[in-house]
């Protein structure tokens, strides 16, 4: 919605990369001195506010605030993954190390393929349903083959009486629509995650 070409994008998103890198060498310490749960919670926190704060990202926001949300999802990131590793880790046995970290790399990347192909399928499909009402109400025949040749394929000349621009106009609100409601989801996992990591740390702590 921003407008953005792909190298373009992927360089707007260097601040969550940054964070992780300036964050990631403290992790140690930090998890002597506070511990691996409330590390882990703070992280999925960071995360979730992260993703909450994408709910309102539009085409107008300017970058200043889209940065300042790719640096807490890196802090959040910096504070999660390397620490959820680590507590795993902890409870492995000396001589199957190797095997337990191999299986949580390849957990940690299927899960990370899975999630976007999901939050991806859920952008699509909401991006998709917005454009088909935004078509129908200005009177587009064929609203819903028109929408999905917008989303899926970028065709934005399937339509003649609205000419390219104002299909791309309504397809930017439809787009922006779609990445919100798979931000809130994301949001609302992180939340969840952070909640489940606090409740078993406090149960934890009350049985011992």
């Amino acid at each position: 919605a921003q407008g953005w070409s792909p190298t373009q994008a992927g360089l707007r998103m260097a601040p969550l990369f940054l964070v992780q890198m300036v964050v990631s060498p403290a992790i140690g310490r930090l998890s002597q001195r506070y511990g691996h749960s409330a590390l882990m919670t703070s992280g999925y926190l960071a995360i979730g506010l992260s993703m909450l704060g994408m709910c309102w990202v539009g085409p107008s926001t300017p970058y200043v605030t889209i940065g300042l949300l790719f640096a807490v999802g890196g802090l959040g990131n910096a504070l999660s993954i390397p620490t959820g590793s680590a507590a795993a880790m902890s409870f492995a046995p000396r001589e199957r190390s190797g095997m337990v970290s191999a299986v949580i790399n390849a957990t940690r990347q299927g899960g990370t393929a899975i999630g976007i192909a999901l939050l991806g399928a859920l952008m699509s499909m909401r991006a998709t349903a917005l454009l088909t009402a935004h078509l129908e109400n200005a009177g587009v025949a064929n609203a819903g083959a028109v929408a999905r040749a917008a989303v899926s394929r970028h065709d934005f000349a399937a339509d003649a009486a609205m000419g390219k621009d104002g299909l791309r106009d309504l397809f930017a609100a439809a787009y922006a629509g779609g990445f919100h409601a798979a931000m809130l989801t994301a949001a609302i996992v992180s939340f969840v995650t952070a909640e489940a990591r606090s409740a078993r740390e406090t149960n934890h702590s009350r049985q011992g």
